[in-house]
């Protein structure tokens, strides 16, 4: 628990078991903040919120067997969305490798398990193999696409001493990208009429050189749902998240060149059957087994989304850029405008109505979550009571699809629950 501290965890998710005592044991000896869920579930999925809030990885510590499949989901969703989660369970698989005279009671092999879902699922047989796997956990949450982590620990080596403290070790930044890449993007950038950029989940840390390089080219900008807020909406180059909507769909067709940064370009992520455009696309993305899925792109960068855009913008810097005048994006603009005031609800404007004074700021009401239902009648549920679950006995949650939205609070306890 101590080595976690060294590498800047502060907050940890997951229930105590009987396997997992002793971790605990570390937890409640160091300075980490254990946060304890109804079930297993909740704790990856808390987890999950805490990452996405906070920016560091969340920390599940759990129980091998059935606390590991409980799990799964949270670990799964992180695992599609691109989002850092280290997992630390004890293992329960077979004869224990150091009592072999010992069954457990569950003969699961948690890593099978989990090994399509996580970046790396690995069992420890021997108490100094596990500063390495941590080690080599952070190192995937920094410079590669970050994903969950497994790491399976025997009961029996949890109440093992260790010869030395151990230490973190110096972490390496992210890749950057291949210098003829970026030349060739540039180059073919600053010669396109016209330029579409999505921003997607992995280009979140590029915000800012982003929203330049779209001033610079432009270029109008459509979010998915996980790069949503990448670039202002109030930005007037601005399409919103609304890949879907024909009036973008008409735009992608006529222009000449697509630029696609931190996305998997699936269909899922825009609610329509494929990409439909002429056009040439130019993908940054940092996990080499996606920059050709499922689209090949015409020039690939492979590399660091905020580091890729940050040498486009040096390279493009005194360049003639010949893209086409701001009406070529302000029809579309005014097109989606127009679309979102048709479809507005008739009581849109009754929800976004000012709250009334009275009401806690930090409250999370029902209309908050979309799909999640509480019993909890017309009461606001204060922020601060959904840190730890077992406080909450009169407000017993149906489903825990609220979970990650209580993780979101705990990594980032300054902002409202809702946002």
């Amino acid at each position: 628990m101590r080595l976690l501290e060294a590498y800047g965890v502060t907050t940890v998710f997951g229930i105590p078991g009987e396997h997992s005592l002793e971790l605990y044991r570390g937890i409640q000896a160091g300075g980490l903040r254990a946060i304890t869920p109804r079930n297993e579930q909740g704790a990856s999925l808390m987890a999950d919120g805490y990452a996405r809030a906070s920016g560091k990885p969340g920390v599940c510590i759990l129980a091998g067997g059935s606390g590991v499949t409980n799990a799964v989901t949270g670990i799964g969703q992180a695992n599609a969305d691109s989002i850092p989660m280290l997992v630390i369970s004890s293992a329960c698989q077979g004869p224990s490798p150091r009592r072999p005279w010992e069954r457990r009671s569950e003969n699961l092999d948690l890593c099978e398990i989990t090994r399509p879902i996580t970046a790396l699922s690995e069992t420890v047989l021997d108490p100094e193999e596990l500063p390495g796997l941590i080690a080599q956990a952070i190192d995937i949450f920094r410079t590669q696409r970050p994903r969950p982590v497994h790491i399976a620990i025997p009961p029996e080596l949890l109440e093992e001493r260790v010869s030395e403290d151990w230490q973190a070790t110096p972490g390496r930044g992210r890749p950057d990208p291949a210098a003829f890449e970026i030349s060739a993007a540039a180059d073919l950038l600053a010669g396109a009429a016209s330029t579409l950029i999505i921003a997607g989940g992995g280009a979140q840390d590029a915000a800012a050189e982003i929203t330049a390089l779209a001033e610079r080219l432009n270029a109008g900008v459509v979010m998915t749902g996980a790069g949503k807020g990448v670039v202002s909406d109030r930005s007037p180059l601005s399409l919103g998240g609304g890949m879907a909507s024909p009036i973008v769909q008409q735009y992608l067709a006529k222009i000449e060149v697509l630029l696609a940064i931190g996305t998997e370009l699936t269909e899922f992520q825009y609610f329509a059957s494929g990409l439909h455009f002429d056009g040439q696309l130019v993908r940054i993305d940092i996990d080499p087994a996606h920059i050709r899925e499922p689209l090949p792109a015409s020039i690939e960068v492979l590399g660091d989304a905020r580091s890729a855009c940050q040498q486009l913008l040096a390279t493009l810097d005194g360049r003639e850029i010949v893209t086409s005048t701001q009406d070529a994006v302000a029809g579309p603009l005014a097109g989606v405008a127009r679309l979102q005031r048709a479809r507005k609800p008739a009581h849109h404007a009754a929800q976004c109505a000012p709250q009334p004074v009275g009401r806690r700021r930090d409250a999370i009401r029902r209309q908050d979550a979309t799909g999640i239902h509480r019993n909890l009648g017309d009461e606001n549920l204060p922020a601060s009571k959904l840190v730890f679950s077992g406080q909450l006995r009169h407000h017993r949650l149906r489903l825990t699809g609220s979970d990650r939205r209580q993780g979101r609070v705990c990594g980032s306890p300054d902002r409202r629950a809702g946002r």
